[in-house]
């Protein structure tokens, strides 16, 4: 069973490959702007911010722009904020990034437009109902509908009614339903079919839907959801260790490129912007959703309008499953046992053991008809995946555990005797001089168990409820190597949650809020407690194996609050949409100490070299005696002893973003998008005041709680882009554009110097 490859992109683990001095002084956190790409069609380039966006700032202060300028942000950004404030206060509502918008336009059997028209539209899974008029223009906008599948009726006196049955409504996507009125009584019925290849011909978003049928009937080895994404064009996924070498049109999604959402609301790991949601060694599958959860994936490429940012790459959002009118679920169990696998016919060795059981099930349906909906869903999973260990593994034998003194022993306890034989002759070396051969297999178990809990409340026309909870608890444990004691765990838990409100005031106004829960929280144990690294200064022979931790035992608890706000007016042919998202982040980490110790080399033994060098050079006729063995280890003589790690440190920042966008349908066939989007991330900082930058200019560590750097206030990001229908007729879409998008500065970066403090450098 293949399984993804995860570094530990920890980057504060970098202290084990940190000199002494290096560490002694500490570590810089450089003053590092925000990231920003533009877009052009389907073509993105990174930019330098400052030659962009901060012409005018002083030289030495990239981030602070003079005075003037400084006011003039000043007023716009009040000016934003109490916009935004009048918006949260007035109308409560739905969350954006979760809805769409039908519009279109109709007419009579001559192509003459017919204002006033009663557009019906109806959620036929529901029931749930908006009633607009098309306007002078014989136009007709319903936004903020959720991911379904629509009836829609037109009627108007003196004309037969027309039904358009079937409409499916993707997320994040604006499509156009026109329809056409034929002369006649309103009781007369006309009903068409919608068109099953639909297009969006109102926005410049370019991106990927994945479909319900694409999620429930494609295989996903081990479900995870996020395979999906492969199916993306221009997708490079699992392609090694380096979660950086995955990317989403050409940006890397495996650490910060892509921005992950559940139903438009914040799912990321919170220190960053990183695909999977599990940390270091953990192997969890379903950190977001299961794939029976999942409606839809929305995956938005380029030229996104003002409402999306923090990505210079792409949107990822996952869409999950509502009730309805008609109770519906399914059960179901996936097995694989190696028991029942065909041999390879090339694999001649010893079969590897295999035990995945993956099982669970779904019940949706209504509460109260055509009012309250209900969706549940659970998934677990049993995996135990057995490795056998190739190569040789070496291990002291029993001339070479005798050598060691009283003070060894315990560590010495800790290593298995070989079972296959003496170690090999290599390189003129003797290696059963000192070592055995240990075979042996590793393992690695995997026990999940996810629950999703949906529920949707129809409360009047105006007024629309939904409350979403996913939890995932999972546990990796693995053996690492096979020295007792040599296994580590890896607990997982991450919890999402959402609040939303929809707000129908009126045919042209429309307001959504909503609020976002994300805590994913992982452990990690390093391997049986008691014993350091183990290292040697000049051994070209090493000691074999030893019952070494596996770097450090760690705790990554994150916390992210998000308030969404946008809301919509309709006026004439301009459909205009301005908000606020605002996400308190919260990221802790703690690299509980970790000790190492390092040995002396042992003394030349020419009893281990099959031609002894007799004290001609090293070299000569193939000769080289094999110095520094691992005596020195027996002999306990160590030359040096170090601690790393640090207390559990919160870094703390708010993530500010103001939108304004304007989607104006110039022609029946073209619209033009425009907006503007405003970001200020606060400055981070760890919750105690202690955290010390390290000054290159003075070779020392700044004051406790110093700021780290400065802010930005500059971040202004304009999107412009197009959608013409050349036909007229919605099947084809010409669109393009251009914008600038940022990526903040990923909350867990300042864990970097999370060592630097007074306690740990004095």
């Amino acid at each position: 069973m293949a399984q993804r490859n995860r570094d530990v992109e920890n980057s504060s683990q970098k202290l084990l490959t940190t000199s002494p001095s290096e560490a002694l002084h500490g570590t810089r956190m450089e003053s590092v702007p925000e990231q920003i790409s533009s877009d052009s069609g389907k073509t993105s380039i990174t930019m330098s911010p400052a030659s962009l966006l901060r012409p005018l700032a002083r030289a030495g202060s990239l981030y602070q722009p003079p005075f003037a300028t400084r006011s003039l942000l000043r007023r716009i950004t009040r000016l934003v904020l109490m916009l935004s404030a009048l918006v949260i206060l007035a109308v409560q509502a739905r969350a954006q990034l979760d809805t769409s918008t039908i519009a279109g336009t109709v007419t009579d059997g001559t192509g003459a437009v017919v204002p006033g028209v009663t557009v019906q539209i109806v959620d036929a899974k529901t029931n749930r109902t908006f009633t607009t008029t098309t306007n002078p223009k014989g136009e007709y906008f319903a936004p903020s509908l959720p991911v379904s599948t629509y009836r829609l009726t037109f009627s108007k006196s003196g004309f037969r009614g027309t039904t358009l049955e079937g409409v499916v409504l993707h997320a994040n996507e604006s499509i156009s339903e026109n329809a056409v009125l034929k002369v006649g009584a309103v009781n007369e019925v006309v009903t068409v079919q919608a068109q099953q290849v639909q297009v969006d011909t109102e926005t410049s978003n370019l991106g990927t839907t994945i479909t319900a049928d694409q999620v429930s009937q494609l295989p996903i080895n081990g479900r995870d959801i996020t395979d999906l994404l492969t199916l993306v064009p221009g997708a490079i996924q699992n392609t090694g260790s380096n979660v950086n070498n995955d990317s989403l049109g050409g940006f890397p999604s495996g650490q910060f490129g892509a921005n992950m959402l559940l139903d438009g609301g914040d799912a990321t790991r919170v220190d960053g912007n990183v695909t999977f949601s599990t940390f270091g060694r953990g192997e969890a599958r379903i950190t977001r959703s299961s794939v029976d959860n999942v409606q839809e994936v929305k995956v938005l490429s380029s030229d996104y309008s003002a409402e999306y940012g923090r990505a210079v790459g792409e949107i990822i959002n996952f869409i999950t499953k509502s009730g309805s009118n008609t109770m519906h679920g399914e059960v179901f169990e996936f097995l694989r046992n190696d028991a029942l696998d065909a041999k390879n016919y090339f694999n001649t060795g010893e079969s590897v053991p295999l035990r995945l059981n993956q099982f669970g099930g779904n019940l949706g349906g209504p509460i109260l008809h055509n009012k309250l909906f209900y969706f549940g869903n659970y998934e677990g999973e049993r995996q135990r995946v057995t490795n056998i260990v190739t190569g040789e593994t070496l291990v002291l034998n029993d001339a070479m555990r005798a050598q060691a003194v009283p003070a060894m022993q315990p560590v010495i306890a800790r290593i298995p005797h070989g079972n296959g034989g003496p170690a090999l002759t290599t390189n003129n070396t003797i290696y059963s001089y000192w070592f055995d051969v240990l075979n042996g297999t590793t393992y690695s178990d995997i026990n999940e168990n996810t629950y999703a809990l949906k529920l949707d409340y129809v409360m009047s026309p105006k007024n629309n409820f939904a409350l979403r909870y996913n939890y995932n608890q999972s546990n990796t444990y693995q053996t690492y190597g096979l020295a007792v004691g040599q296994y580590e765990e890896a607990p997982q838990l991450s919890r999402l949650g959402k609040a939303t409100w929809n707000y129908v005031g009126s045919e042209t106004f429309l307001n959504e809020l909503g609020f976002n829960y994300n805590h994913p929280h992982s452990y990690q144990t390093a391997g049986e407690e008691g014993f350091p690294q183990w290292n040697c200064f000049f051994c070209n022979i090493g000691f074999g194996l030893a019952p070494s931790p596996d770097l450090f035992p760690s705790d990554e608890p994150s916390t992210s609050y998000q308030l969404i706000d946008t809301a919509t007016k309709i006026k004439g042919r301009n459909q205009l949409r301005f908000g606020t998202d605002i996400r308190w982040n919260s990221v802790g980490r703690a690299l509980y100490p970790q000790d190492s110790i390092y040995y002396a080399g042992g003394p030349t033994v020419e009893a281990a070299t099959l031609l002894p060098c007799n004290g001609q050079p090293q070299g000569t006729n193939g000769c080289v005696d094999p110095s520094g063995g691992p005596e020195g280890f027996l002999a306990n003589n160590g030359i040096s002893y170090s601690v790393l790690g640090y207390p559990l440190t919160f870094i703390h920042n708010v993530m500010n973003a103001f939108f304004l966008n304007d989607n104006i349908k110039l022609r029946r066939n073209l619209v033009v998008n425009l907006g503007i989007r405003y970001e200020f991330n606060s400055v981070l900082h760890d919750s105690k005041g202690k955290l010390q930058n390290f000054d290159l200019n003075t070779l020392a560590l700044d004051k406790p709680g110093a700021q780290l750097y400065k802010p930005s206030y500059v971040d202004w990001a304009p999107r412009l882009g197009f959608n013409w229908d050349p036909t007229g007729r919605g099947l084809t879409s010409l669109k393009g554009g251009f914008g600038l998008f940022f990526l903040p500065i990923a909350p867990g970066s300042p864990l970097n110097i999370a060592a630097n403090t007074e306690e740990n450098v004095s």
